[in-house]
């Protein structure tokens, strides 16, 4: 059957919104994606496993490169993403059995997966409210440039989509490498979830919402769990 060749595997608190604000809307700070420079389906397990807090196990002698399809990965939890992951490796020649459970993520080779469901289409995706006006229109990309926060970031991306900076963040945060190997474009609101995604855990995280139906992006640190 076709499929990609195999190779050897290596053995605090917010702030209360004022009364007179909106709900604010969460911006997805695990979004569960290919990164640039990333290789192999390992590297990108482990790294999905480290974002979701969870422990790795790889029990495969074989891994296998990144294809396109695995690149078309994007999903808000860690579940869904394994079934497109799951879907991606469909007819190798050597089978991968991916499982998860509350404490860990465990790859095995050599046993039949289970057949996996399609992965999500966008119709099935769970609807977001409409963006402001300033920042309905896509971009054919949101440059990093030479900048080293992701303030500074922020701050010309906001100038760019037309959005208003909040920023109640004690720290600017350094941007990490994965954030500068990563290519953004789209939308204002689907660029700045996909930067967020690249962080993974922080020492001091940070909390991202959108308020006054996406003319405002408010950037705030959150509570770290004792």
């Amino acid at each position: 059957m076709g499929g990609p060749a195999f190779a050897p595997a290596a053995a605090q608190t917010t702030k209360a919104p004022i009364a007179s604000e909106a709900p604010p809307e969460p911006v997805p700070l695990k979004v569960f994606m290919v990164n640039a420079n990333e290789q192999s389906a390992m590297e990108i397990l482990r790294r999905w496993a480290r974002v979701a807090r969870v422990d790795f196990s790889w029990e495969s002698d074989i891994d296998y490169p990144v294809t396109p399809r695995m690149r078309a990965i994007r999903a808000r939890e860690l579940e869904p993403a394994l079934e497109q992951m799951r879907a991606s490796l469909a007819g190798v020649r050597a089978p991968l059995a991916i499982t998860s459970t509350p404490d860990g993520l465990v790859v095995q080779g050599g046993v039949e997966p289970s057949t996996p469901e399609p992965p999500p289409t966008a119709a099935a995706m769970p609807a977001e409210p409409a963006p402001s006006l300033q920042v309905a229109e896509s971009r054919s990309s949101w440059p990093i440039g030479d900048k080293k926060t992701l303030r500074e970031v922020l701050d010309d991306w906001t100038a760019l989509g037309g959005v208003k900076l909040v920023w109640e963040s004690t720290s600017t945060q350094t941007l990490t490498d994965a954030a500068r190997a990563q290519a953004y474009g789209g939308t204002f609101r689907e660029s700045v979830a996909q930067l967020a995604g690249t962080f993974g855990e922080l020492a001091k995280p940070i909390g991202m919402s959108f308020l006054d139906n996406g003319a405002a992006l408010r950037v705030y640190d959150l509570e770290v769990p004792k």
